[in-house]
């Protein structure tokens, strides 16, 4: 079996990137609905990162600050929701977190335990609710 600290903190690095991008992002949505969708998903993201910053104390007993990460990335992020608009930043969203759920789906095979029923039961659904949330918007 995979190393499951490696496998949680992987999970947790998309999870607090997730975060520094929808922190910048959100307030450069028009559309008020894309906007409220946004602040959604932000939550659902944080929530996210605490039940894995949990079950990596609970493995490891620590686990590590992404916040340099975090800070180049959302630059990045502001400056493309600037330029291109709502359905721009909808596109790029749903895409990453399309990703982020193909991730989470991989990382089943990679855990278990405890681990592996933290992903299964709660962070897959919540990263489908994400997903959904995102299509369901119509601008």
């Amino acid at each position: 079996m995979h190393d499951p600290i490696e496998r949680l903190d992987k999970l947790l690095q998309g999870e607090l990137v997730a975060i520094g991008g929808y922190r910048h992002i959100v307030p450069h949505i028009r559309n008020p609905h894309f906007k409220a969708v946004g602040q959604h998903c932000y939550d659902l993201h944080v929530q996210n990162s605490q039940k894995l910053k949990r079950r990596l104390l609970a493995t490891a007993g620590a686990c590590r600050d992404h916040t340099s990460l975090l800070h180049s990335l959302s630059l990045l992020v502001v400056d493309v929701a600037s330029i291109f608009g709502d359905q721009s930043i909808k596109s790029s969203l749903q895409k990453k977190e399309m990703d982020r759920l193909e991730v989470y789906a991989y990382e089943l095979t990679c855990l278990d335990g405890e681990s592996l029923a933290l992903v299964r039961d709660e962070l897959i659904e919540i990263q489908d609710s994400i997903c959904a949330c995102l299509k369901g918007v119509e601008l």
